[in-house]
């Protein structure tokens, strides 16, 4: 399989949640929308060698923190959840293809 870069993860978010990277990229912070940016700033984290700084700037601007953030709670929610926890797994799993 070819390498996961930045294009591949929101293809699949795009696919899979109805949202565009410019939706990604807005300001917009519905609850629904907040939680696809964040499983997208987990899956950039996971699957690339990209830094926080990277991911955070190629998602409009968003500080490394809110990467560092977006990534402690969607593994929160792995944890407390196991039914999220296989949905994102078969999500990073047809990334990965």
């Amino acid at each position: 399989p070819a390498p996961v870069d930045f294009d591949r993860v929101v293809n699949r978010i795009k696919e899979r949640y109805k949202y565009t990277l410019h939706d990604l990229r807005s300001q917009n912070r519905t609850k629904e929308l907040s939680l696809v940016r964040q499983i997208a700033m987990y899956l950039m984290k996971r699957m690339t060698d990209k830094s926080l700084q990277e991911i955070g700037a190629f998602l409009g601007r968003k500080d490394h923190t809110t990467v560092k953030y977006a990534v402690q709670k969607i593994d929160e929610m792995c944890a407390s959840d196991p039914a999220f926890g296989r949905q994102l797994k078969a999500l990073e799993q047809e990334i990965s293809r």
